[in-house]
């Protein structure tokens, strides 16, 4: 091909593209990745010969790495801006096949890591784009490849394969677009959510349906441990747990056919600000912030409490605002990750008319119009909003939660749960509230989060899990255009027995020395590691003083050891012989063990050998001659000191007493 050489350069450049669409890197940072390209690209242009410069070009391309950890840019993104200049190197100097593969392979790299952190159906075309020039650059390598062993010149590349393979990895992209869902676009063409095959688990999910009658099941995967400062006192963290007592997730807004979706539309919470600079650890803590280990999950999402936020990134790990008011990593979590925030103002979200009307806010679902029916039996027309939401969570708290779902498999599950059960979860309790403001001119939207979750006083830290995942309601106060949080849904009745108090706090003990072993050791931060340290230190100086005595100790251990050789000598019995059979020798006890267990004969008090082994033929005489050579085989042993095998022979003896029984037994069925 006569552009061959231009080709070489495209999959980094598509790979870049990727990068650009993702959104995930900022505008200088995306400048930074195309650097190196460009100077390949001048390279290619002008026809330089750089191959004598090659050990200070690698030499530039290890000193990005160099760069990149002494700015503290993120292993991300060195690794990104590594794989680019070894591209660009790679691009100046003069290319062999495998130069050419290296390439293209790290090419891939980039591609892969957009693929993983995007979920959405606009990047497919940037798919397509990649796959048909990685397709097109392998392809072509291949056929030179070929020419040049079989020097074959009037061969041709057929290209329409590329096509083929290209429209292959289309089909099978469309499969695994089918196979998972996309709430960004809100595309579930298979009934099942994030949590799973069956959605029948709880847990955080991206939108709202009533449908099916199953019972929901627990979920103790833990979403995320949250830490207060150390210094806070038991008031001052009760006043912080009240101000998280709802974790906001996803902002659900479109209405319709009994559903609420997310509307691509929302806007991000304005409140929400993300601390940029290099902060010190010891800086970050003296702000009072709060620590939040947040653990991998399918979504991504990052609980965050109401009000103004000032958020702390991690070095190596990026957060972003998604249009549906969320915050969520940039890249999936493998393992668990540490971030911090503070509370700077009380500033509550708002929202002006506009916008109410431009996303629908106030328009009813009319497959709802039972919630309507509903709240005219409870509160008449002509109310203040706030007084109408307060009659009808009055009443809401009135209903019963549960799991059990009774209202899953009626026709209309609202219906049924309003005028029926008056039971459910707490999806029914927002999806009625929320249906019946808009049925009355309420703009209100319906949030999926998580409740706070237990205090942990062993580990010092509020516990999240997705059994913890929630349901609520926002509407908008005319008078003042702001966002109203209100949870409708009744509290859960909680078991108070003493084995449910035991095993909660067992719970939590296991938990906290979970967390403890994950923060200190697998994390292998060295502040961390020094953290974990004084804890465990300050640990023992208050629990030391509960051990018992050493007096005490040696008795508890002298008695163990006695119940132990008890147990040993019950369970061995043959040692007893030794004490009360002196006419068998003591070597021979345990090596006619098996025969005894095969036999079921004991040996009795001041019974020789001999007249153990005549009372065994006497019960079967078809072992007699067997029976008296084993006996004969065993006297020269012990007495004549000689250094014959009795033990195999004992041991054949028993197999056959044992083959004897399960004939009879076998016979006897």
């Amino acid at each position: 091909m006569r552009y061959a050489k231009w080709l070489d350069h495209a999959p980094p450049w598509v790979s870049w593209g990727t990068l650009f669409a993702s959104g995930v890197f900022t505008v200088a940072e995306l400048v930074y990745m195309t650097l190196p390209l460009l100077l390949a690209t001048l390279v290619e242009v002008l026809q330089l010969q750089l191959y004598r410069w090659r050990r200070l070009i690698e030499l530039a391309c290890l000193s990005v790495l160099v760069i990149g950890r002494v700015a503290k840019m993120g292993w991300v993104l060195t690794f990104v801006l590594l794989l680019f200049a070894l591209c660009g190197a790679r691009l100046s100097l003069p290319r062999s096949h495998e130069t050419r593969l290296q390439v293209i392979f790290m090419a891939f790299l980039l591609f892969l890591l957009t693929t993983v952190a995007n979920t959405s159906l606009s990047f497919l075309p940037w798919t397509l784009i990649w796959t048909a020039i990685a397709s097109l650059a392998l392809y072509q390598l291949n056929i030179e490849k070929n020419l040049l062993y079989k020097n074959n010149s009037n061969t041709s590349a057929p290209i329409a394969r590329v096509a083929k393979w290209t429209m292959a990895a289309t089909l099978l992209g469309v499969v695994i677009f089918l196979i998972l869902p996309r709430p960004s676009v809100g595309w579930r063409p298979l009934p099942f959510g994030i949590n799973g095959l069956t959605s029948s688990y709880t847990g955080l999910a991206d939108r709202l349906s009533l449908d099916g009658g199953n019972p929901i099941q627990g979920n103790s995967d833990v979403v995320a441990r949250i830490l207060p400062p150390q210094e806070f006192s038991e008031s001052q963290r009760r006043t912080l747990g009240s101000r998280m007592s709802l974790l906001v997730g996803i902002r659900l807004e479109s209405a319709s056919d009994g559903k609420w979706e997310m509307l691509r539309q929302t806007p991000s919470r304005q409140n929400i600000s993300f601390a940029t600079g290099d902060f010190s650890e010891e800086w970050i803590e003296r702000l009072d912030t709060v620590e939040c280990f947040v653990y991998p999950s399918p979504t991504g999402i990052i609980p965050t409490p109401y009000g103004g936020l000032q958020v702390f990134p991690p070095r190596n790990m990026r957060m972003q605002l998604t249009p549906a008011g969320a915050i969520r990593w940039s890249y999936p979590l493998a393992r668990a990750m540490p971030f911090r925030f503070r509370f700077v103002s009380h500033k509550a979200e708002t929202i002006d008319d506009r916008q109410i009307r431009r996303r629908g806010l106030k328009i009813a679902d009319p497959a709802t119009i039972e919630a309507l029916n509903w709240s005219l039996r409870i509160a008449p027309r002509g109310l203040h909003p706030n007084d109408l939401v307060d009659m009808l969570v009055r009443e809401l708290k009135t209903y019963r939660y549960t799991l059990d779902n009774p209202s899953g498999k009626a026709r209309d599950s609202l219906s049924d749960f309003l005028t029926r059960t008056k039971a459910g979860h707490c999806e029914y309790f927002a999806h009625a509230l929320a249906s019946a403001l808009r049925h009355r001119g309420i703009a209100s939207r319906v949030v999926n989060g998580y409740r706070l979750g237990a205090w942990i006083p062993e580990g010092g830290y509020w516990l999240i899990t997705q059994n913890d995942a929630h349901s609520w309601v926002e509407y908008v106060d005319p008078e003042t255009n702001i966002w109203v949080p209100v949870d409708p849904t009744p509290p859960r009745l909680l078991m108070v027995s003493w084995r449910w108090q035991l095993s909660e706090k067992i719970g939590h003990v296991l938990d906290a020395m979970r967390f403890r072993w994950d923060r200190y050791v697998v994390r292998f931060s060295d502040a961390e590691q020094q953290k974990g340290i004084a804890w465990i230190s300050s640990r023992w100086e208050k629990t030391k003083n509960i051990f018992p005595k050493p007096k005490t100790i040696y008795t508890f251990l002298g008695v163990i050891a006695l119940l132990g050789l008890a147990f040993v000598a019950w369970r061995k019995r043959q040692i007893i012989h030794l004490f009360f059979h002196p006419h068998i020798p003591i070597g021979t006890v345990l090596a006619i063990h098996p025969l005894i267990r095969s036999t079921r004969l004991q040996p009795e008090h001041g019974e020789t050998l001999r007249k153990w082994f005549v009372r065994l033929y006497k019960l079967r005489p078809d072992r007699k001659t067997n029976l008296e050579y084993l006996a004969d085989l065993i006297e020269s042993r012990v007495y004549g000191e000689s250094d014959v095998d009795i033990v195999q022979p004992i041991k054949a003896e028993a197999r056959e007493w044992r083959k004897k029984k399960t004939t009879t037994i076998r016979n006897s069925l």
